[in-house]
């Protein structure tokens, strides 16, 4: 999408759009083609709550947007050499355990 905004740009009224629609055509049979993956799923999981499957394509775009930001994130951190460790838990041992701790 980048690339046609840039070439709409660049061409002005010399611009086509024959990528553009190339591309919207391939999503589309990409996002079938998941609909048929998920719903043979479904079908051999008959216990599987079928509105699921309407939220499939959302989820499938707005997860992919959130997993580029994630990855890029993370490349940028290593590049710069961040060290990201998953942090120190403080114990210091104030809980006081009550009769319905003991009956639980």
């Amino acid at each position: 999408l980048v690339g046609q905004w840039i070439a709409y740009k660049q061409h002005g009224s010399e611009f086509t759009d024959t990528d553009l629609k190339l591309i919207g055509i391939y999503y589309i049979v990409f996002i079938v083609v998941d609909l048929l993956a998920a719903v043979a799923g479904f079908l051999m999981d008959r216990k599987e709550d079928w509105k699921l499957l309407f939220w499939l394509p959302l989820q499938r775009f707005g997860y992919r947007q959130l997993m580029y930001y994630v990855v890029l994130r993370s490349i940028a951190n290593a590049l710069r050499g961040v060290f990201v460790g998953w942090g120190k838990l403080e114990r210091h041992g104030t809980v006081k355990a009550g009769p319905s701790a003991r009956g639980a």
